[in-house]
């Protein structure tokens, strides 16, 4: 293995500076000092006055140095001192062109990189030469403006409950554009944040048609006929039917001439305001402003109409709700269940009507059947209990 190095000494001489070079090659059994000399005229000072390309040897013991040393094959060093001599006058290294301009930015917002070139034909490596040394391609950073953020939909939230308790209904879900929030110059998120679908609840409860009519209830003057039908529905109290399960209609039959004229007392009531507007379940309505209490059987202090004479008697109970509540009411005595009904996401005001023969002493009041709820009374509207003696 060959080692180069170079020594540099400067003598003067008559008009002349002479440059005194030193290649030494240093291998393991020595080294050797090969001496090259450049002279230049005193007037001024050159290195080397021989163009690179000139074909001229730079050492005067090219043979003994190739002989001893091979330099001719070292091309490197063969090139730079002994090119004459090694047959290298037509080898041509190659050499840089300057750097190109900077090419555009390789994204269109946020940091990237740009690039430029060089070529390697100042001059081109010719016959044998040497390639440039180096890299012919050069980045560099560039930034530009802040990348716009698009909007992405985050997950579907869990499905809402079904739009109905009984039959076909609708049920939905959202999500929202915040995965990530959208910048002020990206897109916003493609699609709909609300996604619907059916839902199925048990067959809706319906009322079975009406019975036949009843036979008149007297068989002289005034009476009531009945007729009934049934529901179809559940046990469940969410799936009902609404409405009553009776009618009645008056009736009228001739008389006997012989018989006695019917003489009705008149026993009428009539009472709102309840006490308590939130109700627990079996709580009785007790309705504090008596406005009629012709024979004085409604108690305001328990909310119960006592019977004193037995005989056809009707009742209706009207009440009202807000949309955001519901009420379960109905109609007693202290035998059976009269009337019921139940009413909710209204803001409205419902009524319930019975018939009922009643026995002396029997109580007849109101009562809820669940928790319920009601609104005030006011000008438009009344919580209200009435009763009246029909028939004898």
């Amino acid at each position: 293995m060959l080692l180069r190095k170079y020594i540099f000494s400067i003598i003067h001489c008559a008009n002349t500076i002479v440059l005194i070079v030193c290649l030494i090659y240093v291998s393991l059994s020595g080294f050797v000092c090969v001496i090259v000399l450049y002279c230049c005229p005193s007037s001024g000072f050159l290195l080397d006055t021989t163009p690179t390309y000139a074909c001229v040897d730079q050492a005067q013991s090219c043979d003994v140095f190739n002989t001893t040393y091979g330099v001719c094959n070292d091309h490197h060093n063969a090139y730079q001192i002994c090119r004459k001599f090694c047959g290298l006058c037509n080898v041509v290294n190659g050499g840089w062109s300057m750097w190109g301009a900077f090419g555009i930015c390789d994204v269109t917002c946020g940091n990237g990189t740009m690039t430029r070139t060089r070529q390697c034909n100042n001059p081109k490596p010719l016959n044998g030469g040497e390639d440039c040394q180096g890299p012919s391609l050069n980045n560099a950073d560039c930034l530009l403006n802040s990348c716009p953020t698009h909007g992405a939909w985050s997950a579907w939230i869990e499905w809402g409950s079904c739009s109905v308790t009984c039959g076909t209904g609708l049920r939905r879900r959202d999500r929202a554009c915040d995965n990530p929030w959208p910048s002020r110059d990206g897109n916003h998120c493609f699609g709909d944040n609300i996604n619907y679908e059916i839902c199925s609840k048990p067959v809706c409860a319906t009322w079975t048609d009406w019975g036949s009519w009843s036979s008149c209830s007297d068989t002289c003057g005034y009476g009531l006929r009945e007729r009934y039908r049934n529901c179809s529905g559940t046990t469940d109290m969410h799936n009902f039917c609404v409405g009553t399960d009776v009618q009645n209609v008056m009736c009228q039959t001739s008389c006997n001439e012989n018989r006695y004229e019917l003489v009705i007392p008149t026993i009428y009531f009539y009472a709102r305001s309840p006490a308590s507007l939130s109700l627990s379940q079996g709580q009785t309505v007790v309705y504090r402003a008596v406005e009629v209490n012709e024979g004085q059987g409604y108690d305001p202090a328990t909310g119960r109409f006592t019977v004193s004479v037995p005989g056809l008697y009707s009742f209706e109970v009207q009440f009202c709700i807000s949309p955001d509540v519901r009420a379960f009411l109905e109609i007693v005595n202290q035998k059976k269940t009269l009337q019921t009904s139940f009413v909710q996401d209204m803001y409205t005001c419902v009524s319930m009507k019975a018939f009922t023969k009643a026995d002396a002493s029997d109580q007849i009041w109101v009562k809820a059947t669940l928790s319920t709820h009601l609104l005030t009374d006011d000008v438009y509207k009344h919580n209200s209990f009435s009763g009246a003696l029909v028939h004898l």
